[in-house]
């Protein structure tokens, strides 16, 4: 009995999770923060980031889920989908994946994305724009499982690094996929991409790390108090346990 109780809790602590989440992805799509996308008018939102950060909290399903609660609503609203806000959802399937172990399916997917881009044309014109998608895939590889272990000990913030870099990094290879390679970019165009997205990516990475980072430690104190104060009402149950014994 008390198994099911404890299951029908973390359920219900899970799907408080993910619309509290799904609501602050929400809230992030109207930031008007975000990085100008060169050759078009639209932009790379902070978004991103709070994505990465659903599938790091939540792995890679109920992450999936937050973040599209999030997109959809924001969709619903302007009556129409931007499809720049729908890529950075399979973000979080792929911090998901790494942050569960899966790390065998992350490599599948960055190594896939990165072999799409040398399919098109413009993917062997500018061989050079996945290279850091060729390093993520090259450390995902080195840490492998190490990446998960890294999670529950001292090197915690160096994993959600790990994670949240190498998540954003396959989301802008997925946009190199889907969108920049049918954009009428020049080649200056080009050149100007590969030297700012490693920058703009490493902000986005900051961010999804201090997010997460946040959410760990406030789930961490309520834990803890929680404990402690199940400990405290043993300890009174306890002591009212003597004092009837010696009546």
């Amino acid at each position: 009995m008390d198994s099911i109780e404890e299951l029908r809790k973390i359920r219900i602590v899970n799907l408080l999770l993910v619309l509290l989440l799904g609501f602050f992805t929400f809230l992030f799509t109207y930031l008007p923060i975000g990085f100008k996308i060169i050759g078009a008018s639209g932009s790379i939102r902070l978004m991103e980031s709070i994505c990465l950060a659903n599938g790091i909290l939540l792995g890679p399903f109920y992450g999936l889920i937050s973040s599209a609660i999030g997109v959809g609503a924001r969709s619903i609203i302007d009556g129409y989908i931007d499809l720049f806000l729908l890529i950075p959802i399979l973000g979080a399937l792929f911090s998901g994946l790494l942050s569960k172990n899966h790390w065998k399916i992350s490599s599948v997917l960055l190594g896939s994305s990165i072999f799409c881009w040398y399919l098109m044309p413009v993917g062997m014109e500018f061989w050079f724009l996945p290279y850091f998608s060729v390093l993520c895939l090259i450390i995902i590889l080195i840490f492998r499982d190490r990446i998960h272990k890294m999670l529950y000990g001292k090197w915690m913030p160096f994993s959600l690094f790990i994670i949240s870099f190498c998540g954003t990094i396959f989301v802008h290879i997925l946009d190199a996929d889907f969108f920049f390679s049918f954009m009428p970019l020049t080649t200056s165009n080009w050149l100007q991409v590969v030297k700012i997205y490693p920058f703009e990516r490493l902000a986005l990475s900051i961010v999804s790390v201090a997010i997460a980072s946040l959410f760990i430690y406030l789930i961490k104190a309520i834990h803890e108090k929680e404990e402690l104060e199940e400990k405290e009402i043993l300890e009174y149950a306890k002591m009212a346990r003597e004092k009837i014994k010696k009546r």
